[in-house]
């Protein structure tokens, strides 16, 4: 059970945590309101910006480096190969 499975299913919950499906910037707002962990799919990676996040997951396996920059948030960490640690990322997993 992950929380990307609420991509296909619009939400689920893991030990009582709830992670939602978030496609708008306004929905992210209203999720984290609620208490609950936004999930976003954004390809283009348009609402990055927007979202100016603390932390941020790479979570996409591309196995290449989608465009992400380490200066794009305070925390970066990708997973699977494409990245470098210190580079592109602060962290690779």
């Amino acid at each position: 059970v992950a929380f990307a499975e609420a991509v296909t299913l619009g939400a689920i919950t893991v030990e009582e945590v709830t992670c939602r499906l978030a496609t708008s910037f306004a929905a992210i707002q209203t999720v984290l309101a609620e208490g609950e962990v936004p999930v976003v799919v954004d390809p283009a990676g348009s609402m990055l910006k927007q979202l100016r996040p603390t932390v941020l997951v790479e979570a996409t396996l591309s196995k290449y480096n989608s465009g992400i920059m380490i200066e794009d948030a305070p925390v970066i960490i990708a997973l699977g190969p494409g990245y470098e640690a210190g580079k592109d990322v602060h962290a690779v997993i």
